[in-house]
């Protein structure tokens, strides 16, 4: 458990990152919120999840992720929340998922509705994934580079480390797993800066420049 505790230490989680961002964060809207949300035993966070795929739903509330349910199209949360409604908006492996003038759509609707900040992950490029555990929407429909994300106006941070390690899915194509695993996390501390080198791009957009 120590071992764990300073390797963390050292190489910090997605889930430390997000913590970080909700710092000053106490309404969230969790877009595409998937089975497996980040924000998992978050504390003074309320949270609404809200996913078109049902099963993922299901699978979320058991385990008690957040305070509330939406079963819908990410598309309809213009219709179904107001503008400044919560302090962050999330569309965490999302915008992938999404044609291109679909997923800009939605990062303008999201950022009507964020009162403090919008935070978008999603791979570096195109990283291919077909429809898997019996979800039809998991299927890659648009790639995402760093400079256009940041014209729309969002600081980017590069994640995952190099990009070069992963293949389909995201996963570490590279054995033994253990080995190369740490290799990409030493090589996250050094590219964090250089998001065009990285797997994966965390990008945030603060509503007031001053938060």
């Amino acid at each position: 458990m120590w071992l764990r505790r300073m390797y963390r230490c050292i190489f910090p989680s997605f889930r430390h990152e997000i913590r970080e961002l909700l710092e000053d964060s106490t309404t969230v809207l969790d877009v595409g919120c998937g089975k497996f949300s980040v924000l998992r035993n978050f504390d003074n966070i309320f949270s609404v999840g809200i996913d078109k795929f049902q099963p993922y739903i299901d699978k979320s509330r058991k385990q008690g992720i957040h305070d509330k349910y939406y079963n819908a199209d990410v598309m309809d949360i213009g219709k179904m929340f107001g503008e400044s409604s919560f302090d962050c908006v999330m569309l965490l492996d999302l915008i992938e998922h999404l044609k291109k003038k679909d997923a800009l759509k939605l990062i303008k609707v999201s950022e009507k509705i964020a009162k403090k900040k919008v935070i978008i992950f999603t791979p570096n490029g195109w990283m291919d994934q077909d429809e898997y555990d019996g979800n039809p929407y998991q299927k890659h429909k648009s790639a995402w580079h760093p400079d256009e994300l940041e014209r729309l106006g969002y600081s980017v941070k590069g994640f995952h480390g190099w990009k070069v390690l992963r293949g389909k899915r995201g996963r570490i194509k590279l054995r033994p797993l253990p080995l190369w695993t740490i290799f990409s996390d030493i090589t996250q501390l050094f590219l964090k800066g250089f998001p065009r080198l990285t797997s994966s791009l965390l990008c945030v957009k603060k509503k007031n420049k001053n938060i």
